[in-house]
């Protein structure tokens, strides 16, 4: 589909308080709604959408509206709100919270060159670690499941370790499978466009003219 190209912002986030860093770097277009900018972390850090998020942006919190649960009293809807519309200058620094993970999003700059060329919607370009296991109840327990893997006699070892049923690596991230996924992501979204743009075009109403008939 043919588009104006524009710009895209540069974002660092970064998982508070980890027991080793964990980061991502990637660059999102300045058209994309807040709550869009949702999924794209939630691809980048490699979560899973199970839980409530809510942004805080200059003292306002963001967040979804849906039909399954009411946003507290003050909340915004994330869905109506674009970057462009919420980004100030280069430095400006924001909270992401997901469920009982903490991030920290930096606004880092904007990337004009990006805009020449197009492309998806969001692109990771470096990060470090993996995520923590979703089903954690946060930091603290995740300091201990690290502990456990790195210790055969830590205590409670099988009770930690047996809340997942797949291998855990903590130091392991694949760039190229987090922009694989943000590609099919742009893709399912042109496509989603470009649907409701030729179903309006197959529903335009005939407006009459005074004195015309339809025929």
């Amino acid at each position: 589909m043919q588009r104006k190209h524009l710009n895209y912002y540069q974002f660092k986030i970064r998982l508070v308080a980890a027991p080793l860093p964990v980061w991502r770097r990637l660059i999102v277009r300045v058209d994309v709604p807040l709550g869009l900018f949702h999924e794209i972390l939630q691809i980048a850090m490699g979560w899973d959408e199970r839980l409530e998020y809510r942004f805080l942006i200059a003292g306002t919190p963001y967040t979804d509206y849906h039909q399954d649960w009411k946003p507290s009293k003050g909340d915004k809807d994330a869905a109506c709100y674009t970057l462009l519309e919420l980004m100030a200058n280069p430095g400006q620094r924001f909270d992401y919270q997901y469920g009982p993970w903490a991030h920290n999003v930096t606004f880092e700059w904007i990337d004009r060159d990006a805009a020449q060329i197009g492309g998806p919607h969001a692109y990771c370009f470096s990060g470090k670690r993996a995520c923590p296991p979703e089903c954690l109840s946060g930091i603290e327990e995740y300091v201990r499941f690290v502990d456990a893997l790195e210790d055969d006699l830590y205590p409670q070892r099988d009770e930690l370790l047996g809340k997942i049923n797949y291998v855990f690596d903590p130091q392991s991230f694949d760039v190229r499978q987090v922009n694989h996924r943000l590609i099919q992501l742009s893709a399912e979204l042109d496509q989603v466009e470009a649907d409701l743009i030729a179903r309006r075009k197959k529903n335009k109403l005939v407006v009459l003219r005074p004195n015309q008939s339809a025929t």
